[in-house]
């Protein structure tokens, strides 16, 4: 996979996935050894969620919070987007 689909990233950490997006995702986290790392981060930034971080540095805490929010911003506008729709 060359571009990921993050969405579907975000929805996973809230557990909105189905089998075979879970399938998808692991392939993904499995697939490059930036991957893991990349996926253990944003699992971490999930979990911890506005808790003090302490395995990020607080730039790269910032900067993970951006994407993920931008990320859910991104997912609502999906939302009311039919597939397929050139917008």
């Amino acid at each position: 996979m060359f571009k990921f689909d993050y969405v579907l990233l975000a929805r996973h950490f809230r557990g909105d996935t189905s089998d075979d997006e879970e399938r998808e995702i692991a392939s993904w986290e499995g697939g490059t050894f930036i991957h893991g790392p990349t996926y253990q981060r944003l699992l971490n930034l999930h979990r911890t969620n506005d808790q003090p971080l302490t395995i990020l540095k607080r730039e790269e805490t910032n900067v993970w919070k951006k994407i993920v929010t931008k990320l859910f911003e991104d997912e609502d506008l999906n939302e009311d987007t039919p597939p397929n729709s050139k917008e």
